[in-house]
Formats: C-alpha cells, structure tokens, sequence
C-alpha cells in the first residue's frame, strides 16, 4: 500500500517518530559537516583577544570588547547613553583599537545600543572582515559557502518529511476527511525548518576546541572582572569580554554599558500564547479527528 493512502491513524504512527527523525538527522548532517576544522592550538588566534572576541560572537562581540578595552583604558568616555572620545588618543593609527576610537572622535558621541556594531563605517567594517578572513584561513570559522552548505544539509530531512506531510493533507481535504493534527505537525516540522535555518553554526570544529581551550585558560579573568576591586588591563578586560561576553563585567560604567548593548530577550507573552493554542481541553481536536487519512 502507498504510504501517502495509509489510513490517518495508521499513517500518523509513522509519521510523528519520521518527523522526530529527521530533526535528528538534520542536526546530525549539519554537525558532521560542520566538524573539520584547523587542527592545533592556533596561538596567533588565542593571543588576539579581537580575533578570539570575532570567533565567540562575531563583529558585535569584537566591537563590544573593544569599546570595554577603550572605555577602561580611558580613551573613551561614557556620558548617558553616549560614548565620547578622550583626546588625545593613545594609539597608533593601525589597530582595530585606534579605528574603533577614531570613529567615536569623528562624532559627537556614539549611542549605546545592540545595532552599535553596525554604525561605526567602513575603516572598522574593514578590521573585521579581516578578523573573519584570518579565522576562516584558520580553518575556524565556515566559510558563506560552507555555513550555506550545512544550512542546507540540516533543513533537508525536514523539508521532505515536511512535504510528504503536506501531500497528505491535500489528500484528506479531498477526501473531506479532518487534517488540523496534521496540519500542526506540518506547521512543527516549519518550525523546525526555521530554527535549522536560522541557527546555522558559524564555527567548525577546531573553532569549537580553540573557544572552549581559551575559556578555559582564562577563568580567572571572570573572576576577577566581577569584583570591584579587580585591578585589570584594558587588554585584560578586551580577553574577558572576547571569550565570556559583555555580562561576565558586572559593575561600573562597563556593566551599564554591557546592558545598553545586550538585546532585550523577545517578550515570553508572544510564546505562552502560542503555546497555550492548543490547550484547555483538547482544542487540536479528540481522538484521530485530524489524522487526514
């Protein structure tokens, strides 16, 4: 008997523990090519709090490492919700440091926000491209075309579960028989396919190690960044954000600054209410009412 003309009861036994399946196996396809990675221990990336700050939270991690770094160090000011620039500027005019400071001194003050990663102009953009260029030399970042690759493999299994069930459904509404159970679990395999696709891993394996290898070594950095009374170099204080994020500083101006940049959690309402569709007293239907068979 065709699959697609199994009675609903019959054909939902098969497909939940297939739609369950192929999750497993998208995430499994998608770590598996997501795996090689550099080999070794990289010490010209592990000493480069920035590049480490690029491979643990991308651009926006690095920007916020080092307006910590600039802020600490004095160069830069906090005023409300506005960073200003101290002057005149301890650096050079080739570190990432000195072009963070000298788009900061361009302005009359930078506001503090999670989009600040993307207002600051070409000459930083340019540090951070290569940031990722280095890393993904490394072998510990994907490549666009790789992180595209392993987006695809992931969604795959779902996307033709996904289909079968969709197939399904146009056969029970031509039948006049009842989809809605169907129906939400096509709309969990989308679900699915969305998360799959919009959780891409951008680190490989050998990135996962180096990160995990870095955090470890500097555990006593997060210590000390929460204590009032650490004493820290700005290029202490650059390393601690780069692995652990802006949270791990949780006082003074820097722990203010942290919360500015830090996006707000999406309101747990949205969630509870979608959750909360299905519920009191059987509101997807009783029994096999939405099988579509």
């Amino acid at each position: 008997m065709d699959f697609l003309d199994l009675p609903g009861p019959q054909f939902l036994v098969l497909f939940i523990p297939l739609l369950a399946v192929s999750i497993a196996m998208g995430l499994l396809m998608r770590a598996v090519h997501s795996f090689p990675g550099g080999a070794g221990e990289h010490p010209e990336i592990t000493r480069d709090a920035y590049a480490l700050a690029y491979l643990a939270g991308g651009p926006e991690r690095a920007v916020q490492a080092a307006l910590a770094s600039l802020t600490h160090a004095g160069a830069l000011v906090m005023e409300g919700k506005l960073l200003r620039a101290a002057d005149p500027a301890p650096w050079g005019d080739t570190t990432f440091e000195a072009a963070m400071h000298d788009v900061v001194a361009s302005r009359a003050g930078l506001s503090l926000g999670p989009g600040t990663p993307k207002l600051l102009g070409p000459t930083v953009t340019r540090h951070l491209v290569g940031m990722a260029a280095r890393l993904e030399e490394a072998g510990l970042l994907l490549t666009r075309e790789r992180r595209d690759l392993a987006v695809l493999i992931g969604v795959s299994p779902v996307a033709l579960v996904l289909f079968v069930g969709v197939a399904k459904v146009a056969i029970g509404l031509g039948r006049g028989r009842p989809v809605s159970f169907l129906v939400v679990l096509c709309l969990v395999a989308l679900l699915a396919i969305r998360v799959l696709w919009s959780t891409a891993p951008a680190r490989t394996g050998g990135g996962n190690r180096v990160l995990a290898a870095a955090q470890k070594a500097s555990r006593a950095l997060e210590t000390a960044v929460a204590r009032p009374t650490a004493v820290l170099g700005a290029g202490d204080l650059a390393m601690a954000v780069a692995v652990f994020g802006m949270p791990v500083v949780q006082v003074g101006q820097l722990a203010l600054m942290g919360a500015m940049m830090t996006p707000v959690p999406a309101s747990s309402s949205g969630e509870s209410s979608s959750s909360s569709s299905c519920g009191g007293g059987g509101g997807c239907g009783g029994g096999c009412g939405g099988c579509g068979g």
